[in-house]
């Protein structure tokens, strides 16, 4: 029996799930700044923060955000350019509210 050879073995598995359990919390965390984010959000106008982080292992949440994270700046040129009864930015402030509810929804399952 090499006891050295299993302790280095085990150890080794230790240190990886720690650093899966640490990646897993980080991706909570994510998930709760989202949530914490959409529910608060009042105001159309702010973009999503740049800080915030949405894990690679998901692709259909990440690409949800990104197209939030369009319709909102598509929003905020309307508003620049556009009268604010336009058609086209209640339109888009529609899909915006769509898109924050789809996402939550997606999160909650």
């Amino acid at each position: 029996m090499n006891l050295s050879k299993e302790e280095d073995t085990y150890f080794d598995r230790l240190i990886s799930l720690e650093n899966k359990q640490r990646k897993l919390g980080f991706d909570v965390r994510a998930v709760d700044d989202l949530t914490t984010y959409l529910l608060g959000s009042e105001n159309i106008e702010s973009l999503l923060p740049p800080s915030l982080r949405v894990s690679e292992d998901d692709p259909q949440l990440k690409e949800r955000v990104l197209e939030l994270y369009q319709l909102r700046s598509e929003y905020n040129n309307l508003v620049v350019t556009g009268a604010p009864n336009n058609p086209l930015i209640t339109s888009t402030k529609e899909r915006i509210e769509t898109q924050k509810r789809d996402i939550l929804q997606y999160l909650n399952t």
